[in-house]
């Protein structure tokens, strides 16, 4: 592991909450599972801080470790020490094997690295929208409880099912979109919250996430929601628009940020239904026939629609001098249209 950690400056979050004590068992166990350790000595610690230091900061800081998933430990009161022995789930010709293939992964987002931060994070945002998908598949069989133990949906858990299988979950997916910035020196997060379930029925489900600093300033990200949306509704959120559809946890840094969002950036926010012409219009005459709008002010977003199709239809016999099929969808948490003309 030491030849590719070496390519990635880790943005380790999680390890700044830790106090000094268990900062010294994450750096034990960050290096004796890097080196593939069966065993690692660490000073005496209960179980429960154990699996903190573990699975809440270690794992969440750090993708590269997708092929370990648990320990076992044993306390030595006497000495004063618990011995730590990690549970792998791939051999170590596994690992080494997979080495250059995240290599090559990585080495697609070269071309930016000399980039703003902004669009570094922008086009690796691009690059998980135009290359990966939603594992449903996957997904379901948690759901479940169907074992993905040896199964290829078992990848969609670490940054293995996007870089070999071009899918995951939001777990797979949220550590690569930060595995990616780590490998372009952006400083970013993995947050475990709850989000609206992928069946659509209203129930709330564990979900991952993101959080992204970008020229000093925090944001949220879900790169998740944004694949299964097909749009660019949770691409550079304040806490407060996160909030209308996820729950978050109280140990994030907070982000206060607004009007830096996707929509925002490409004048695609109507303060008012009233101002949806001047958008809709300015996209036909610039070419688009499909793109999306955020209204803002919504108070009741049950009679937007025909508003917003009335709208359309308008602009579009204005532009063209002739009437088409208009297509739409909304996303009523945040108040998004998805807007196509004709056989787009």
């Amino acid at each position: 592991m030491e030849t590719i950690t070496k390519y990635f400056k880790t943005s380790k979050y999680y390890y700044t909450l830790l106090n000094k004590k268990q900062k010294g068992i994450y750096e034990a166990l960050e290096y004796g599972i890097g080196q593939y350790a069966t065993q690692i000595e660490v000073p005496l610690i209960s179980a429960g801080d154990l699996s903190l230091i573990f699975f809440d900061a270690l794992l969440r800081d750090c993708p590269l470790f997708y092929y370990v998933e648990a320990f076992t430990n044993i306390d030595f009161a006497n000495k004063n020490i618990t011995l730590v022995a990690p549970i792998y789930k791939h051999p170590k010709t596994f690992i080494d094997s997979k080495t250059n293939v995240i290599l090559r992964c990585m080495q697609r987002l070269d071309h930016v690295k000399s980039a703003t931060d902004m669009d570094k994070v922008k086009f690796v945002h691009e690059f998980c929208m135009n290359n990966f998908e939603y594992d449903y598949t996957a997904y379901e069989n948690i759901i479940q409880s169907i074992s993905l133990k040896d199964t290829p949906e078992d990848y969609a858990y670490s940054i293995l099912g996007p870089i070999l299988r071009k899918k995951g979950v939001c777990a797979g997916l949220s550590k690569f979109f930060k595995l990616s910035l780590d490998y372009l020196n952006i400083k970013s997060l993995v947050v475990i919250g709850e989000a609206k379930s992928p069946r659509n029925d209203g129930t709330m489900d564990s979900h991952a996430w993101n959080i992204v600093k970008i020229s000093g300033k925090t944001y949220q990200f879900d790169v998740t929601w944004n694949i299964c949306h097909k749009g660019h509704i949770y691409f550079n959120l304040s806490d407060d628009e996160m909030k209308k559809d996820h729950v978050m946890p109280s140990n994030v840094p907070a982000c206060t940020t607004v009007g830096d969002d996707y929509f925002a950036m490409n004048s695609l926010v109507a303060g008012k239904p009233t101002e949806l012409d001047v958008i809709i219009e300015r996209n036909l005459r610039e070419g688009r026939k499909k793109f999306m709008v955020k209204i803002q002010n919504v108070k009741k977003p049950q009679k937007l629609t025909k508003k917003v199709l009335d709208t359309a239809h308008n602009c579009y016999e204005k532009v063209f001098g002739q009437r088409t099929t208009v297509w739409y969808s909304h996303h009523v948490d945040t108040s998004v249209f998805f807007i196509s003309f004709g056989d787009v």
